[in-house]
């Protein structure tokens, strides 16, 4: 015999909020797509109907903070939807969001001896290790992960290779404030998005890990950070700062060409370049008004336990193979420096692998960086206007 349906109706349902988590590496976006299960809002919408939390995508009311493309990673992801509850009191101001769905059959009064169902451990128990729930907030009828959300943080790590630090901050003033970032996004206007005024509230770069000084005392082998927090951000926004980024740290451009960029007299449409790797790419922090998460975020200390340990094994694996790879290299490196190389026997000094050849998977490489002759991004064929796809747009919808 097969399991009997759940039945929803004898559950009252409400409305939460969830700190979703999750390595994006090796999944298509987090956005579902039609006949791919290889998202991560697929494995979220199957631990939600697994676990009978909620009957159909449709009818949970279900909205996303941000929808970060694929191979972006997040540990700040806020999502919002309608599920079923274990509480039947809507009049205890301590059960805030719980509601009476069309059809209810259950119990009309209540005992008081409910306890809420644990919702981030009966999501946790149904999906894959690289996707997690942090922890859970009840909200009213009227939040969303989307519009409520008042500051969103990004953060893009690198390593400095033989870039100029100084110069890529010596930039990031000109980003802060509103300002019209078509010149550095993707058009998205499939999805409506025409607006691409923008604000961002703050952009800093930091050392996160230090090179090793027995092995380099420059910052070659360093790792930076770049965290920009904005309002919103628009289609591809970030992974196109960081190109712009890049070749300003090579030296391609100066330190002024986002100020240039973004004077729409100057530049109409965007130069012809190409999007930085979305792996670095993480969405980090999703601020909302302490109005609209009454109750603050929930956490369960047994279910963070479980992942720090689970993130702990990861990183044991990771880090592991990092510094077998490490010891490789730079015994390698050491040997052209106090040997004789095996090809030719020559003493050489030690190499200096140029950024534009051993970091091209950041998409360093996708603007002729390593090009004698180096076209500046003014000076680069430009797409269409946003008025003349617009155009395009419309004609092809009537």
């Amino acid at each position: 015999m097969g399991r009997r349906p759940f039945d929803h109706s004898k559950h009252k349902r409400r409305h939460i909020a969830l700190k979703i988590l999750y390595f994006g590496w090796d999944y298509d976006g987090l956005a579902a797509q039609t006949e791919n299960e290889n998202t991560v809002e697929f494995h979220l919408f199957h631990a939600f109907t697994s676990a009978c939390l909620i009957e159909s995508r449709d009818k949970c009311g279900y909205n996303r903070c941000g929808r970060t493309d694929k191979g972006v990673s997040s540990y700040g992801q806020v999502v919002n939807l309608s599920v079923r509850s274990n509480l039947i009191n809507e009049d205890d101001p301590n059960n805030v969001g719980l509601f009476t769905p069309e059809g209810y059959t259950g119990p009309a009064t209540s005992d008081g001896s409910e306890v809420e169902l644990n919702y981030v451990n009966m999501i946790n128990c149904l999906l894959p290790e690289h996707i997690r729930a942090l922890a859970w907030s009840p909200v009213k009828s009227d939040f969303s992960a989307r519009f409520s959300c008042q500051e969103r943080s990004y953060s893009y790590i690198f390593p400095a290779g033989d870039l100029c630090i100084e110069s890529m901050q010596q930039s990031l003033p000109h980003l802060i404030g509103e300002h019209d970032f078509r010149n550095l996004c993707s058009f998205d206007l499939k999805h409506g998005v025409t607006n691409h005024k923008r604000t961002i509230i703050s952009a800093s770069i930091k050392e996160v890990e230090p090179a090793n000084a027995s092995v380099d005392k420059s910052k070659f082998y360093s790792f930076f950070e770049v965290i920009i927090v904005g309002q919103a951000f628009l289609y591809h926004q970030i992974r196109c700062i960081m190109t712009v980024l890049f070749l300003i740290g090579s030296g391609k451009e100066r330190p002024d060409i986002f100020s240039k960029l973004l004077d729409l007299k100057l530049c109409p449409a965007r130069p012809n370049y190409n999007r930085a790797s979305p792996a670095p790419l993480c969405l980090f922090d999703c601020k909302y008004n302490p109005e609209s998460l009454p109750s603050g975020w929930i956490y369960n200390h047994g279910v963070l336990e479980n992942l720090i340990r689970q993130l702990r094994q990861l990183w044991c694996k990771y880090k592991t193979k990092s510094m077998m790879i490490e010891h490789v290299l730079f015994d390698l490196e050491a040997s052209c420096v106090h040997g004789s190389t095996p090809d030719d026997g020559r003493h050489t000094k030690r190499p200096r692998i140029e950024s534009k050849n051993t970091w091209k998977d950041f998409g360093i490489e996708c603007d002729n960086m390593s090009d004698k002759k180096y076209t500046p991004l003014t000076e680069r064929p430009r797409d269409e206007t946003l008025e003349i796809k617009l155009e395009n747009l419309r004609r092809k919808q009537t």
